[in-house]
């Protein structure tokens, strides 16, 4: 993980040697090229970044890493789990690399999303999505569909505004 303290300082172009310590995150594991980076299959946000995003990352950078992980063991491109809304602003605003925090696992790649996103609340569909993907990366490993629902409720009740899970 990267630190404030271990950055390059200077402008603000996303370059690994060009970008200003304060538009970075305080914490992140690397610097991304937007190249190796793809949307996410579990990502539940699709839509284009607004205005007010684009001129906030121009401005202020970014206040939190993108949420990554890797297709496969030795893939080369990383889905983007949250924050495809600030790629596709970034990009736009001509940043070459990105600040990242890689999972290996679908399902910690998932619940952070869930707890970081910088979305204060999800749409009725992007919460029913999050669940979804959620469901269907633990289906596999259990036996059990009513034990795993409420492990999900558990999980999702908090930031998905449901009150007693699912």
């Amino acid at each position: 993980m990267r630190s404030g303290l271990m950055r390059w300082q200077t402008k603000m172009t996303g370059n690994e040697d060009t970008i200003s310590d304060t538009r970075l995150p305080d914490t992140y594991d690397k610097l991304v090229s937007v190249e190796r980076l793809r949307h996410g299959e579990h990502n539940v946000r699709r839509s284009t970044p607004s205005q007010n995003l684009v001129r906030s990352i121009e401005r202020d950078g970014f206040e939190k890493p993108l949420i990554v992980r890797r297709p496969e063991p030795d893939a080369s491109v990383l889905h983007v789990t949250d924050g495809w809304q600030r790629y596709q602003a970034a990009r736009e605003l001509g940043w070459r690399k990105l600040p990242v925090r890689e999972y290996a696992d679908t399902m910690e790649a998932l619940q952070a999303a869930e707890r970081n996103s910088i979305v204060d609340e999800w749409t009725t569909y992007q919460a029913a999505r999050h669940v979804q993907s959620l469901y269907q990366e633990s289906a596999p490993d259990t036996d059990d569909e009513s034990e795993l629902l409420a492990e999900i409720g558990e999980r999702t009740s908090r930031t998905c505004g449901l009150s007693n899970g699912i």
